[in-house]
């Protein structure tokens, strides 16, 4: 009897023991899940606070570029909107000289006193890949007529962070009248120190235009500058000597002030031009 109830007692003694040593293991599971999703939330809340930030330093990048880039745009447009302001300023200025020398009688002595003559012509065209522009047209010496040609050539094109870059190859050339007719330019021939009238040719037009040129009797250059520039960034090709006439100091010879803006195609070039070109009167 007694060793039956040691029996029973040892069993109850044993599986409260077993119970306990059950119950332990369950919550030490229980607590290490707890923790395991603690950490797991801990890190979900870092990357929730740190992704804001992320975001918005990217964020700001991007509006920033996008700020510059339209700041850019604008600094181009006002820049070509004042180059041809200043471009037709100096066309009225001219025009009107030119007007009122021939309605008023006294206006002829005057003009050929003058020391100096100066001689204005603005053009504004877009040039596909290889073209060239060609004004100006002045009536200089007599018999001849000089012609300002114009071509661009892009060397880089405009990308972020970067302005593209043009070269701009420049010609004053006296040519005798009969010429300018033969070249079917008798258009361009200018009645009066200031012209607007402007004409486009081909690449191969350029070649044979250039030839002809250099192998006709009569015909001048009188310069031919060359300079690099970037995209929307006014130039000035020039090349003059200062000369004493009549006691004063005068500055001869041509001038170009070129802007050209690469087009968005990435091969025409948008040009604004305004040409000079200022010679001593020829002594009757």
């Amino acid at each position: 009897m007694n060793r039956s109830r040691i029996a029973t007692l040892w069993l109850v003694g044993f599986g409260a023991v077993l119970s306990l040593f059950v119950w332990q293991v369950g919550t030490i599971r229980r607590l290490r899940a707890e923790n395991s999703r603690t950490r797991e939330l801990q890190v979900m809340l870092q990357a929730a606070a740190e992704a804001p930030s992320h975001l918005s330093a990217n964020q700001m990048e991007a509006e920033e570029r996008e700020r510059l880039a339209l700041e850019h745009t604008e600094l181009l447009r006002l820049r070509a909107e004042v180059a041809r302001l200043r471009a037709q300023l100096a066309a009225n200025m001219a025009a009107r000289t030119a007007s009122s020398s021939r309605s008023d009688p006294i206006s002829e002595p005057e003009r050929s006193a003058e020391p100096v003559q100066t001689f204005v012509a603005n053009a504004d065209a877009t040039l596909a890949a290889g073209q060239a522009l060609v004004f100006g047209g002045w009536a200089t010496p007599p018999g001849k007529h000089t012609l300002v040609l114009v071509q661009p050539s892009i060397l880089e094109l405009t990308a972020a962070g970067r302005i593209g870059s043009v070269l701009l190859e420049g010609k004053f050339v006296e040519v005798p009248d009969d010429v300018v007719t033969d070249l079917g330019m008798e258009k361009l021939k200018a009645g009066g120190r200031a012209t607007s009238v402007q004409s486009l040719i081909g690449p191969e037009e350029m070649k044979t235009l250039l030839k002809i040129l250099e192998e006709t009797p009569g015909v001048d250059l009188l310069s031919a500058p060359r300079i690099q520039t970037g995209d929307g960034i006014q130039a000035r090709l020039s090349v003059t000597e200062q000369k004493t006439i009549a006691g004063q100091e005068h500055v001869l010879g041509p001038s170009l002030d070129v802007e050209p803006r690469i087009a968005a195609d990435g091969s025409s070039v948008i040009l604004t031009v305004s040409a000079r070109l200022k010679k001593a009167t020829t002594p009757p």
